[in-house]
Order: structure tokens, then C-alpha cells, then sequence
């Protein structure tokens, strides 16, 4: 508390209440000073002004005031300050303005320069007695956050700075920061959020209730999955603040147990073929997740392989030949599961000559693989692509074929009739020089080279073939 007065006429000046215009004075001695005016020292004082306007200080403690003489005109005066304790018992002041607390209790000290004066109150406290503490909410949702506040007193009453640590008797329902905010984190009735400084400690209580779900996910959410397969599932529930929060009890159900069960705890179960839907509900929002079970055991995988080539082909897995597949064929091959499957295919050529290497490629190296597992065999291999030629319409009752660019080696040799209009040839590698050749069995100094054009090549069902046209 401040208090204003004229020129002390006795030892202890009678308290004035303090002036508005003092204020302004003080304003505007600041702002001259900041644009370089400097203090006067012939003005007469029209107020004293001390700052801070009160001070709290510690029994032994010790701080400082300043004081500022201001003229009529606003400018700071150039003067003696006079400091001086009106009860220096319980505060003594230094003629500098330094304040030290002797004993509990309230002294003024008064400054006083040209005649005029200007008086505080400083407040002494003793020893730290006890902590009161506050909260500004005391009931929050989970995920919501409070304040809470705390105030050290001595054996007076006198308010003590302090600054306290915070803890929270259950840190699983709240936790507070070392600024005193508090985030709710479970639901609980009332938890003690204590302030402690040297043994000394006070206490509040907060209530944290739940807070609104905004949505529930499942993960995983989909899946293929076999005969017998068991895991747990994990509900993710978002409160309405967008956190994250466990503290919720959610209901599983499935839409079909008689495929997949699910437990109260999310232990999911595939029992028979078909699909089915777990649901978990929980603050009246739902999660869903959509599962495929197949007619496969546990321990295997079901590899599915089409075969799109017009030739036969030998699938072989981790280098066991496991099945022969015939042209334009598909099969499905259930096999243990291996923690690395590599699938290759080998071709078996028809019967068009002398065969030379075989084609072969290798379509994945499968880890782990679970469920059904496609591959497909085209007429790409390696980077080159195949195909199966086709002789329609022939002159002559019987010719030998050739191809240059091809995968066997040497002339076919083999007879082509009329009565043969759909004749297939092996399969051939395809190049922008690639050429047939049909040849007179009779006379093999007749050739007719037939080239084949870009687009020749036609995919039929998949399959890629060409056909040839040879007239009279």
C-alpha cells in the first residue's frame, strides 16, 4: 500500500492518500527520459513517487526500492531522496532504498525529497507454516485439463512466495506439470493433487469423469485368413478432445459366429469357410472390421497358378517339381507353409523339331506365405516375349517349317498337310526380324519365306498366338 504526503513537519509525516497526477508525472518523466531529456535540478519537487508500490520480503530477507522526485512541470527532479522506516522493529531501510525484514509484521517506509513524500508498505513474512491450494475446475473430462494453484502462508497468516512440487496421489487418473496444469487422464471420483515445499504441503482434490468417444477403429480391419487362425484384436477408441483413451470397456460381437467367434477381449477365432464381420462398440460409436476365412488348414497356403501359354509347363516350388500344367490351364495347390517359397516354371515344347534350351522363369520368391497366394504364366520371359505360330491354307500337301529367331534349333522337320489347317509350330521367340520358313519336302530348293508381321501376333483368351496364311 502507498501513501503520499507533504514535507514531513515532525519526526513521523502524516500518511496522504497517494495522487493520480502523480502517476501521470511519473509517466512523463519516463517518456522524457526515454527521448533524452535529462533530470533538473532547480524545478521545486511536486511529488515523490516510490516504486514498487508494496514489497513483501522475507525475516532476514532482503530488496530494494526506488523513489523519483518530479517538478511541476513533469520532468525529474535532481535531488536528495530521504528514506526512512516507520517501524524499523520489523523493516529497516538503508538511504538507498535497501529493505531488510527483521521480524513478522507490516512497516511503511517513506521517502521524501523537497518537502514532499511518498509512503509503502512492506510486508515481512516469517517462516513457511502452511499451503493452501486451489483448483480452477474440479471436475474435468479424461483428456481435459485444469489448474491448479498454490498459495504458503506463515504462522501469521502473511502470504510466503513459494514455488511448490507438484504430485498427484494416483498418476494413472491425473498428472500435473511443474506450472500446476493438470491433464485428466481416467475416470476416478477424487484424486488428491498435493503442493509440497520443505515437508510442508496442502492439497485439492479433482474428479475426472469420461469424456465423449468420437470414434472406434479396429485393426486389423480386414483380412484373408485360414482355417483355425487366432490373434487378438486391437480396438483404437478417440475421445472427443481426439485423444487416444484405454480406459474404456468395449463390447465384441461378431455378425456370423458361426465362422469367425471373437471373445470379451478381442481374441478372434476362425472356425468355418465364408466371411464375417467383428464389431467393438463402446460410448455408443462402433468399429467394424470385415474378415475372409478360407477351406484352408493353418499350417498351409493355397497357390493359385494360371498357366495363359499354348504349352504345357512343369511348376516346381523351392526346386520340387509340385505340378504339370497343361496349356491355357489353371490349378489351385495347397502346400506347407515355408518361410520362403520360390515358384519356377519350366516348358514342356510340343513336339516341332529338336528343342533346344528350355524355357523357363522364375515368378516370385514368396516369404512367409500365407492364405491364397496368385501368380500368372504369360509369354513374357525374361524380358522377351513368345509365341505360338499357326500354318493355315498350304499349296502344297506337304512342307517342313522353319523360323530364324527362334528357341529350337535347327528346321522344324516336321510335315504339314492341307488336311492340317490349324498346324501349331512350338513356341517361338518373337524379334522385328523374325521369318518362317516353309519348305518343299520334295524339292527343298523351293522355300516361300513368310515374314511375320507386328500384327500377326494376337492375344487369344489371354494367349498369344500368330497365324499364317499361305495361298496357291
Amino acid at each position: 500500500m502507498r501513501r503520499t504526503t507533504s514535507a514531513p513537519t515532525t519526526p513521523l509525516p502524516t500518511p496522504l492518500r497517494a495522487r493520480r497526477p502523480a502517476r501521470r508525472l511519473v509517466a512523463a518523466a519516463l517518456v522524457l527520459a526515454a527521448c533524452g531529456g535529462s533530470p533538473t535540478g532547480t524545478a521545486g519537487v511536486e511529488v515523490v513517487v516510490i516504486t514498487p508500490a508494496t514489497l513483501s520480503v522475507g525475516v532476514g530477507g532482503i530488496d530494494s526500492l526506488s523513489a523519483i522526485a518530479i517538478g511541476a512541470g513533469g520532468s525529474a527532479v535532481t535531488t536528495p531522496i530521504t528514506w526512512r522506516s516507520l517501524a524499523p522493529t520489523v523493516a529497516t531501510v538503508t538511504g538507498t532504498g535497501r529493505v531488510t525484514g527483521v521480524i513478522p509484521g507490516s512497516a511503511m517506509v517513506v521517502a521524501s525529497a523537497g518537502g514532499k513524500a511518498d509512503t509503502v508498505e512492506v510486508q515481512v513474512y516469517g517462516a513457511l507454516q502452511a499451503i493452501t491450494v486451489s483448483i480452477d475446475r474440479p471436475v474435468i473430462k479424461s483428456s481435459d485439463t485444469t489448474r491448479v494453484r498454490a498459495i504458503g502462508r506463515d504462522v501469521g497468516g502473511r502470504i510466503v512466495p513459494i514455488t511448490p512440487e507438484w504430485s498427484v496421489s494416483d498418476p494413472t487418473v491425473a498428472i500435473v506439470a511443474p506450472n500446476g496444469l493438470v491433464l485428466g487422464l481416467r475416470y476416478d471420483a477424487n484424486t488428491p493433487i498435493f503442493a509440497s515445499v520443505d515437508g510442508i504441503s496442502g492439497f485439492a482434490t479433482v474428479a475426472v469423469i469420461p469424456s465423449e468417444v468420437k470414434s472406434v477403429a479396429i485393426r486389423p480391419d480386414t483380412g484373408t485368413i485360414s482355417l483355425g487362425t487366432t490373434f487378438l484384436l486391437r480396438p483404437t477408441v478417440t475421445d472427443e478432445f481426439d485423444v487416444e483413451v484405454t480406459d474404456r470397456t468395449v463390447v465384441w460381437t461378431s455378425t456370423n459366429s458361426d465362422v469367425i467367434t471373437v471373445t470379451s477381449a478381442g481374441q478372434l477365432l476362425a472356425v468355418s469357410p465364408g466371411s464375417a464381420t467383428v464389431r467393438a462398440t463402446t460410448g455408443g460409436k462402433t468399429g467394424s472390421a470385415t474378415f475372409t476365412v478360407l477351406s484352408i488348414p493353418q499350417n498351409v497356403y493355397q497357390l493359385e497358378v494360371t498357366n495363359q501359354l499354348m504349352a504345357s509347363v512343369r511348376l516346381f516350388v523351392n526346386d520340387s517339381q509340385v505340378v504339370t500344367m497343361q496349356e491355357n490351364s489353371s490349378t489351385a495347390l495347397q502346400l506347407e507353409k515355408v518361410a520362403s517359397a520360390r515358384v519356377r516354371w519350366v516348358i514342356i515344347r510340343a513336339k516341332a523339331g529338336t528343342a533346344g534350351e528350355p524355357l523357363s522363369e522364375t515368378l516370385a520368391t514368396l516369404t512367409n506365405p500365407d492364405g491364397i497366394v496368385s501368380l500368372t504364366i504369360d509369354n513374357v520371359i525374361n524380358g522377351l516375349t513368345y509365341f505360338t505360330p499357326f500354318v493355315r491354307s498350304l499349296a502344297s500337301d506337304k512342307f517342313d517349317v522353319d523360323m530364324t529367331l527362334k528357341d529350337a534349333a535347327g528346321p522344324c522337320g516336321c510335315p504339314v498337310s492341307a488336311a492340317e489347317p490349324d498346324r501349331r509350330f512350338g513356341y517361338w521367340r518373337y524379334g522385328p526380324g523374325a521369318t518362317m520358313l516353309l519348305i518343299n519336302a520334295a524339292n527343298p530348293s523351293l522355300t516361300i519365306p513368310v515374314a511375320v508381321p507386328p500384327g500377326a501376333i494376337e492375344a487369344g483368351t489371354g494367349i498369344w498366338r500368330t497365324t499364317i496364311l499361305v495361298g496357291p
